[in-house]
Order: C-alpha cells, then sequence, then structure tokens
C-alpha cells in the first residue's frame, strides 16, 4: 500500500461508513466469483451481479 494514500483511505471509509465485516464478507464474495467465473458463464450477468452484491454488502442499510 501506498503510505500517501492512508490519509484519503481513511476519510473515505469514515465518510462511506465502510467497516471491516463489510470488506471481509466482499472479499468473499470476489473469491466466490472468481471461482464462478471459471465456469461457462454470461461476463456481462456475472459482473451485473456481482456489482450489485458488492453494493449491496458494502452500503449501510440507511444508505440502500
Amino acid at each position: 500500500m501506498n503510505a500517501g494514500e492512508l490519509p484519503f483511505l481513511r476519510e473515505t471509509a469514515q465518510r462511506l461508513n465502510v467497516v471491516p465485516h463489510r470488506i471481509a464478507r466482499a472479499i468473499g464474495q470476489v473469491e466466490e466469483a472468481r471461482m464462478l467465473a471459471q465456469g461457462n458463464v454470461n461476463p456481462q450477468l456475472f459482473i451485473a451481479g456481482l456489482l450489485l452484491a458488492l453494493e449491496k454488502t458494502l452500503n449501510p442499510p440507511d444508505r440502500q
């Protein structure tokens, strides 16, 4: 990580109310998606589904 970006990352995490358990869950979703992508999937539908899932995971309920 670029140490110069740390203030930006902290400010962004605070502004967006990003918390560790949401990040951990999002990483799990990306890992699962990587495994699923190795199958026969429509790339556009696959990415759309992943982005929707990540948005739901990373956004707190009051921002949805």
